[in-house]
């Protein structure tokens, strides 16, 4: 049962990052890959 919860918590992880990415391309934001460089308002 752990196991199954633990795959589900990792692939609604990558779903919420596929579309955070989404998210900021369409805003014409930064990529996650280059948060780091620039420093936010």
């Amino acid at each position: 049962m752990r196991k199954i919860f633990e795959q589900v918590v990792k692939e609604t992880q990558n779903h919420y990052e596929m579309i955070e990415d989404e998210y900021m391309h369409i805003m014409t934001m930064v990529h996650r890959s280059d948060q780091d460089i620039y420093v936010r308002e």
